[in-house]
């Protein structure tokens, strides 16, 4: 799966697989960003090492192509490296509640924020790029956190009764099949 997922990437970001037309869209991206996190917690520093140099050598053949403009190369690229460092930084820290929060909302974000893109593509007027990318990321912590709240929480509390529910169901029917000592 490694393996098939950085030559995915890598074929995306030299623009050999058309992502909007082959439906990986979602795919190369998130996948890598999943693998490297899973790796750093992990600590499997060898699986990590050998993702990190496929992605430098993919982003040195991309430089020297002057690929690295094509699709969102540059930003990937950049992101991916402040993800690593960050996480590399951060991973020994005690958790907090901002943490906990956005941990808790980050789907909501991830499944916002493409939308939001689209949004954004289309409607916006200004020539900013630093607003654009603070109403971006503001705007999809907020469609996160209401997601998080309208539609997980509520999940998780309904799971959570019906599992309490299921075990004392259990619980009553050992103790009404097991005899009654006297």
């Amino acid at each position: 799966m490694f393996s098939l997922s950085i030559g995915v990437f890598c074929l995306a970001s030299h623009g050999v697989i058309s992502t909007p037309d082959t439906y990986f869209l979602f795919f190369p991206g998130p996948l890598i960003f999943f693998l490297l996190g899973h790796f750093i917690c992990k600590s499997q520093w060898k699986f990590l090492g050998v993702a990190l140099f496929l992605l430098m050598l993919n982003q040195s053949h991309l430089l020297y192509t002057d690929l690295s403009a094509t699709g969102y190369n540059r930003e990937i690229y950049l992101s991916l490296y402040s993800g690593v460092f960050l996480l590399l930084t951060l991973r020994n820290m005690k958790p907090r509640l901002i943490d906990n929060w956005l941990g808790a909302i980050s789907y909501g974000c991830f499944l916002a924020h493409m939308l939001l893109q689209v949004i954004f593509t289309y409607y916006w007027k200004g020539n900013s790029v630093i607003m654009y990318n603070f109403w971006l990321i503001f705007l999809s912590i907020c469609c996160g956190s209401l997601s998080y709240l309208l539609i997980e929480m509520p999940t998780i509390r309904y799971r959570r009764l019906i599992r309490n529910r299921n075990s004392l169901e259990a619980i009553e029917e050992k103790s009404a099949l097991s005899p009654v000592r006297i």
